[in-house]
C-alpha cells in the first residue's frame, strides 16, 4: 500500500539511512517473522520496521543512528520503547544479525527480479 511506501521512504530520507541498512533490516524482519510467529499488521509494522532498521544500521554503519535520535525523528516510539523493542527483537532472532555477502547478494538479485507496484514507483519518484 502507498502509506507503507511513503512511511518507509520518509524514514530512509529523513533518517539518513543507507540503502544497505534498509535491505539488511528487511532480512531481519524475515528472520523475526520466522522465529516469533508474529505477523506484521497495521499495529505492529511501523515499530518492528524501525527496530529492524535501527539494528541493521548498527550492524552496517561505523556511526549508526542513536536510539534517542530515531525516537525524536519519528515519534512513533519513545526511546525507552525503542530500547525494549530492540532487546526483544534481538532475543527473538537469537542475536542472528550476521548477513553474509552471499545472502545479501542473493536477496538483492531477488529484489531486482520483482515487479514494482505502481504506487511504490509513484512514491519513489515524488
Amino acid at each position: 500500500p502507498e502509506h507503507v511506501s511513503k512511511f518507509i521512504l520518509t524514514v530512509l530520507r529523513q533518517g539518513l539511512f543507507d540503502l544497505a541498512a534498509f535491505l539488511i533490516s528487511v532480512i531481519y524482519l524475515s528472520r523475526f517473522k520466522q522465529s516469533s510467529c508474529i505477523t506484521l499488521h497495521s499495529l505492529t509494522w511501523r515499530s518492528l520496521f524501525l527496530t529492524s532498521l535501527l539494528i541493521g544500521d548498527k550492524m552496517w554503519e561505523d556511526q549508526p543512528v542513536r536510539n534517542s535520535s530515531l525516537a525524536k525523528l519519528f515519534p512513533v516510539l519513545t526511546c525507552a520503547e525503542l530500547n525494549r523493542l530492540e532487546i526483544w527483537f534481538l532475543l527473538e532472532v537469537k542475536f542472528n544479525v550476521l548477513v553474509d555477502v552471499q545472502l545479501f547478494t542473493d536477496f538483492c538479485k531477488k529484489l531486482l527480479c520483482e515487479v514494482v507496484h505502481p504506487d511504490i514507483e509513484k512514491c519513489v519518484l515524488e
